[in-house]
């Protein structure tokens, strides 16, 4: 328990020291990770027709991107008002769920990417309504939260960790329908897998064989990486990209 309770107090007070609503949120983020999870969303609904009034998401940008462009806002049960009561919503690939099966074909091809992203486990945690009569919640998750969310102890900090963030971390200025992203650099499909072969400790021909391309592609790939991560060196951009969660080991 003491060491639960100080885990907690370092959490407000590095929040307490953010310099501005982002360092806030960020610090959040941090806590989580350090729980196990990869994410953390935290927003809040519309009470009568479930639609989002503000977001705030640190899921990969490949993966918003995936989300905007299907419109999965629609068919998120997540989202949906109707299964959010006092009980946290749990969703794992393969494996027991709450969720209520909505029969939507799209609905199942949500959850079929979500996965594939490397989101197999998810939960979300109503955290109450507001003083403008929205609905709070609070989401984290990874590809397996399994043993992190099962034991006593972490499952207890996830929940209280949830509460304390949405206490905490404030909806945008502008108020309405707005998504607030991390931001984090867009790196090609090809940099990320240079980047994640590096971090398995491969050299540039071995990387060059595996993913089928040349050594001076190789090159350019992780030099487009490093400007956009603002790396001095390639490990300086491994670190970088394993930090912000552009790539998963």
């Amino acid at each position: 328990m003491p060491e639960q309770l100080n885990r907690i107090i370092d959490l407000l007070d590095s929040a307490d020291s953010g310099a501005g609503p982002d360092a806030v949120r960020q610090t959040f983020v941090k806590g989580f990770q350090s729980l196990g999870a990869d994410f953390l969303n935290i927003g809040a609904l519309d009470r009568q027709s479930g639609d989002p009034v503000w977001l705030s998401c640190s899921m990969r940008t490949d993966w918003i991107d995936r989300y905007v462009e299907m419109n999965y806002q629609k068919v998120d049960p997540f989202l949906n008002v109707e299964q959010l009561d006092s009980n946290p919503l749990r969703w794992k690939a393969n494996g027991p769920h709450n969720l209520r099966d909505t029969g939507i074909e799209k609905t199942r091809l949500f959850f079929d990417e979500l996965a594939e992203t490397g989101y197999g486990d998810i939960m979300v945690v109503p955290t109450g309504i507001d003083s403008q009569g929205h609905v709070r919640l609070v989401g984290f998750g990874a590809r397996d939260l399994g043993r992190e969310i099962d034991d006593p102890v972490r499952g207890s900090l996830f929940r209280i960790y949830s509460g304390l963030a949405s206490a905490r971390i404030r909806p945008p200025e502008s108020g309405h329908a707005s998504l607030m992203l991390d931001r984090r650099p867009r790196l090609s499909p090809r940099e990320r897998d240079v980047l994640y072969l590096l971090a398995e400790g491969q050299m540039n021909a071995r990387i060059s064989e595996r993913l089928g391309i040349s050594e001076i592609t190789v090159r350019k790939h992780l030099t487009s990486a490093k400007k956009k991560l603002n790396a001095v060196t390639r490990e300086h951009a491994v670190a970088i990209a394993l930090t912000q969660g552009l790539i998963h080991p």
